[in-house]
């Protein structure tokens, strides 16, 4: 799920599942369905059309959604959400491992409510232990919806932002999909990582009743 395709005429602002990065995706939609509806799995074109699906849907979000996604509409709600994980000396043992951040007061991944689309104005990802050397790959944060990393933020190496510095500004926003998850997770890669110390991160931005023309409940 770290590497990006690009699909021609949608707009790349989340990755595709692991299973489509693998596929070797021909060039434009309709081959690329016409070549691989006989081959993939049904479970593989199931991702895949959930997949253009929802590039569709955030294209029609870019067209309806007025104003700009960073600015909230007057029916709109503002959305703080805080992700913390403790790392525990058993988390470094097989390394590398994946593990998802839950949700405070959820305890796993926020779900969009239904009806209901926004942006993602604002991240933050950190560690309070030691041990974390920015940059090396020892600690990797990614930040998921449904099946997907958005583009730009399934590979974080470093400290991004911070809830008492100053969160990460996106340019543009991160998209909010009706009844999608959004999940932050994090890779642990070496034993370097102090435990003791607690993986933080945060979403920030908005959320209001889909608008007219954007047909994904």
């Amino acid at each position: 799920m770290s590497q990006c395709i690009t699909i021609p005429d949608l707009n790349p602002l989340i990755q595709p599942p692991a299973a489509l990065t693998n596929a070797r995706l021909t060039p434009t939609l309709d081959s690329m369905v016409k070549d691989h509806e006989n081959v993939w799995s049904p479970e593989t074109m199931a991702l895949y059309k959930d997949f253009v699906d929802a590039q569709k849907v955030i294209r029609q979000m870019r067209k309806n959604a007025a104003p700009e996604p960073s600015r909230m509409p007057s029916e709109g709600t503002r959305l703080n959400r805080v992700a913390t994980l403790l790392v525990t000396p058993a988390m470094l043992v097989a390394l590398p491992t994946t593990f998802p951040v839950p949700f405070t007061g959820i305890n796993g991944p926020w779900r969009v409510p239904a009806g209901y689309y926004g942006w993602i104005n604002y991240v933050a990802c950190e560690y309070s232990g030691g041990g974390f050397a920015e940059g090396s790959g020892n600690l990797v944060f990614s930040l998921g919806i449904q099946n997907y990393f958005y583009y730009g933020y399934g590979n974080i190496a470093v400290t991004l932002g911070s809830r008492t510095a100053g969160l990460w500004s996106i340019e543009g926003g991160l998209p909010l999909i009706s009844n999608q998850y959004i999940q932050w997770f994090a890779t642990l890669d070496n034993p370097a990582v102090a435990p003791g110390g607690y993986i933080i991160c945060t979403i920030q931005g908005w959320i209001a009743p889909t608008p007219k023309g954007t047909n994904r409940s």
